[in-house]
């Protein structure tokens, strides 16, 4: 039988630097969004281009949110697995 070793602190540090990298896109993503808007709102004010330009702000918009929740089924992904690690474990030893 081989033994299996599971690094508890590789996956918390895995849940940490993507859960950083998550609030970083959110942010930038944010930044973005601002830009655009007032792109749309005082550069652009009329016509197709303006109206193009608003459909897509409003479509970026539900970009919001997305890298969060994926975020926090990685983390929640990765607490159940050391979860279950811990009881085979302390079935096993």
């Amino acid at each position: 039988m081989h033994d299996v070793i599971v690094v508890d602190e590789d996956f918390s540090e895995s849940a940490s630097r993507t859960q950083a990298a998550a609030e970083q896109i959110e942010s930038i993503l944010d930044r973005y969004l601002d830009i655009m808007k007032t792109a749309s709102s005082a550069g652009a004010v009329s016509g197709e281009a303006a109206e193009a330009l608003r459909s897509y702000v409003a479509e970026a918009e539900g970009l919001r949110g997305i890298v969060s929740k994926t975020d926090a089924s990685h983390s929640a992904a990765i607490r159940s697995f050391l979860s279950r690690i811990d009881e085979a474990d302390s079935f096993l030893y």
